[in-house]
Order: C-alpha cells, then structure tokens, then sequence
C-alpha cells in the first residue's frame, strides 16, 4: 500500500527556515510524496512521485518533478528525473559521515528551498565483510651441492668420485611456510536515526593497523551481518606428484647413478584467526544476534604429495572474542 505524505507548505516551513515570502506564495499549497515505503530497501530501486492539492478542492492532482531542483542526501543515486523520480537505494552512502536514510530537498525556479523530506531506509540484507591472512608459501625442491672431502691417508691416487659426493643444503623451505596471522578487527556497535522517528543498527568495522574502515546499517531485527577475520592457510608439503605418478626425489651423482632419497617434507601450520574486539552500546545491546562473528584458523598444510616422508600441519586456533560496554562520547572510531 503506497503511502501519501502530506506536506504542509505554511507551518513547517518555519522550521525549515524558507522565508516569509515564498510561505506568503503557498500558504494555500500541499504537497504529497506518493511513494511504496516497503520498496526503499537497500539494494532497491523505486519511483516516487508528486502530488499537489487543488485550492479549495480535497482533490489532488499530479506535479511534475521537472519544474523543481531536486537534492539528494544519503545513501542514494538518482536514476531518472521525470515527472516521477527514480531512484536507486544503495547499501550505504557514496560520502563520508552522510545519514544513512535519504534526504530530499525540493527547490522552486527561483531557488527557494520549499521542502525537505527524510525517507527512512529499509536494511534486512545478509552483509558480509570477510578477512583472510596471507598463505604459507609451498615446500619447495631442496638444493644440493657436490662436496668433496681431499684427505688422503695413503699413496694410491683416486678418482674424484671415491672421495666426493653430493649433499643436501637442508632448509626451512623444504616444508610448508606457516600460514599468517589473522587481521586483528574492532568492532563498533551503536543505534543512529533512520530518518524522523526510527533508529538502524550502525556496525563499523575497523583495521587498526590500516585504518580501513567498513560501516553497514541493519534495520532492527531484519537482516544480519557476518564478520570474519581467519588465519591464513599453511603451505603444502614439496610434491612429488606428477602427471598422476609418483616422481622420487632424485639426482645422478659424479659416477652417472641416479640416486633416489627419502625426502621428508611436512605441511606448513595454519595461521591463528584474528582477535575480535566488539564495543557496543547498551541500547544496541538487544540487537546483538543480528551479528554473527567468526575467527577460525587456517587449516594446516597437506604432506599427502610429500616426498614419501611427512607429516600434515596442524590448524591454527580460534582467535579469541572480547565484548565491551561502548559509550561513543569516550571512544573515537575514525
């Protein structure tokens, strides 16, 4: 069902501070909204339209939004103008510290300022807002050297492949590399204006370490949000899978043998998820379920293309959860 905000020209006026003299002009005017509150939801688009009531008549009849200079503020964009508006409703404003219902301002031809409406904004989606460390790097092939050991405890010269051979230059890189750590996250939780007589749910997501922030608005018990900060996943074990088969680690010495080694490689450990920090009001408090927070651990790297030796790594842990009482006038989020 449409709703018809009426809009009376001559009191409100006062309080929008539009001067005496264009109040004088539309003493007798009243303008109506005629839009579908239901359709301004994030994500939407949706018309609205512009009625006028007819000088002693109770009838009304149909303005054009042509004749007037329209302002939007808000999470909006303006996709047509017509006789009838069109408008997009985004997820949140393109500008900084804006509302996060729309705000419109009507000007007439002469750029008086003749009305400004609030449309409060319906937020019932399933936001996400995800964040993984960095993988470990995978094992890698180990290299040799050709080594020679010159100690000659007798007269009978021998050949360079009697007392030399190859040696592996043992290293971290033959094994997974531990996954990163999780991005620690704050979490800031608060109750704004929707508009003149409704409040949103306002969830602020801070990087303390970039400064990065994310904001999303939820209407109160509509839509949720999913916050996550994991470890990274560990490296997998050097492979020694190929085309489907089984390729040993192997090398040919100085005598031309090909030698075959018994490698061992493990997977690389994951990363332990990110500690949440949550500061919310307690007006906000009632709306926590709406927030669904996860931190889990990277998953350990897998030796099953280990060199016929190695182990799995092992998963990161759970980051922890800490929830404080929030009052904004003492903490700063920007």
């Amino acid at each position: 069902m449409k709703l018809l905000v009426l809009i009376a020209l001559l009191c409100p006026l006062v309080n929008l501070g539009v001067n005496a003299s264009v109040q004088e002009q539309n003493k007798a005017a009243k303008y109506i909204l005629d839009y579908e509150p239901m359709e301004v939801r994030a994500g939407s688009i949706f018309d609205i339209g512009l009625l006028s009531s007819i000088p002693e008549s109770d009838s009304l009849k149909e303005v054009s939004f042509l004749g007037l200079k329209v302002e939007l503020e808000g999470p909006v964009k303006l996709k047509r103008k017509l006789n009838k508006l069109k408008l997009e409703v985004l997820h949140q404003s393109k500008k900084k510290n804006q509302d996060p219902f729309i705000t419109l301002h009507l000007f007439d031809t002469k750029g008086q300022a003749v009305y400004t409406h609030y449309i409060p904004v319906i937020y019932d989606r399933d936001y996400q807002i995800y964040y993984r460390a960095k993988e470990g790097q995978k094992g890698k092939r180990i290299p040799v050297e050709y080594l020679c050991q010159i100690q000659h405890d007798h007269e009978i010269m021998l050949h360079d492949s009697d007392y030399c051979h190859y040696e592996y230059i043992i290293d971290e890189r033959v094994h997974g590399q531990e996954g990163g750590e999780g991005i620690p996250l704050e979490v800031y939780v608060q109750m704004v204006p929707n508009g003149e007589r409704s409040k949103l749910l306002e969830i602020a997501v801070v990087n303390p370490e970039t400064k990065q922030k994310d904001v999303r608005y939820l209407s109160p018990n509509a839509g949720t949000i999913t916050i996550e900060t994991a470890g990274g996943n560990g490296g997998d074990a050097m492979t020694c899978i190929k085309n489907g088969g089984y390729v040993p680690y192997s090398y040919s010495n100085s005598s031309g043998n090909v030698i075959t080694e018994d490698i061992e490689s493990n997977g690389g450990a994951g990363g332990d998820g990110g500690k949440i920090t949550v500061y919310i009001t307690a007006e906000a408090r009632m709306f926590y379920h709406q927030i669904y927070l996860n931190n889990p651990g990277g998953e350990g790297g897998k030796a099953s293309n280990a060199c016929m030796r190695g182990e799995d790594g092992a998963r990161g842990r759970t980051g922890d959860i800490v929830i404080l009482e929030w009052n904004p006038k003492n903490v700063v989020t920007n």
